[in-house]
């Protein structure tokens, strides 16, 4: 019941191959299906190379947890990735939920 675009909604190599209304398309039918469409919008930019160090990922996600005139944004959907090489974002965890809790976000579950 929910779905989340690989690499994003905004993803540039999807509307390249598959055209500009690709995602609006999808959008509809999978909301006619009674599907919930999330997407990040704060990147911990843990994607930029392998084994970040921890807190470059938490000061990322500090940055990009407000929006361009400064407020928190709600909610706040983190791109992060498990994967072998990033070790660093697991590291990285304890941080980022304290700043968000620090901040004021609680977390829930997606639904």
């Amino acid at each position: 019941s929910i779905f989340r675009f690989p690499g994003g909604s905004h993803n540039t190599l999807v509307r390249k191959c598959h055209g500009k209304d690709f995602t609006k398309n999808l959008t509809e039918k999978l909301n006619e299906q009674g599907i919930h469409i999330y997407d990040w919008n704060v990147d911990s930019g843990d994607a930029k190379g392998n084994n970040i160090p921890a807190n470059i990922l938490i000061k990322n996600i500090s940055k990009d947890i407000k929006d361009k005139d400064g407020n928190l944004k709600n909610p706040a959907i983190i791109l992060m990735h498990d994967c072998m090489t990033k070790n660093t974002t697991v590291e990285a965890l304890p941080g980022i939920i304290k700043l968000l809790k620090d901040e004021g976000y609680i977390f829930e579950v997606l639904n």
